[in-house]
């Protein structure tokens, strides 16, 4: 009998796009993440997309790396941050906005905010 096939939660969903921030925001690649975690960059692939899920032990680990908390990751989920699928594509394109432009955005985005 096969095994059932892997369906990943909202849940892994959003660790894994966090973590795809996360790593941006470092400018760290897949193959450096992976080689701070001792797996190959293709690891570091499904668990972005949520392909794998990812042990609790690994979780810990990656927080490492990022020097952050592992609660940060359930925190962000929680707060409704990467839920919504506009905020997580807004985050993805801020993060590879050099940083004039994102203080440009910033400041654009708290002017607007004030105006409401």
């Amino acid at each position: 009998m096969a095994g059932k096939k892997f369906v990943p939660s909202q849940m892994d969903i959003c660790i894994g796009e966090m973590i795809n921030l996360m790593r941006n925001k470092f400018g760290m690649s897949q193959n450096d993440l992976a080689a701070h975690l001792g797996v190959s960059f293709q690891q570091v692939q499904k668990y972005e997309s949520a392909g794998n899920r990812i042990s609790a032990s690994r979780l810990h680990q990656i927080a490492d790396v990022f020097q952050i908390p592992v609660a940060r990751f359930f925190n962000e989920i929680d707060n409704g941050l990467l839920i919504d699928d506009a905020v997580r594509k807004m985050l993805k394109q801020f993060l590879a906005l050099g940083t004039d432009d994102r203080r440009y955005i910033l400041k654009l985005i708290q002017r607007l905010a004030h105006s409401a």
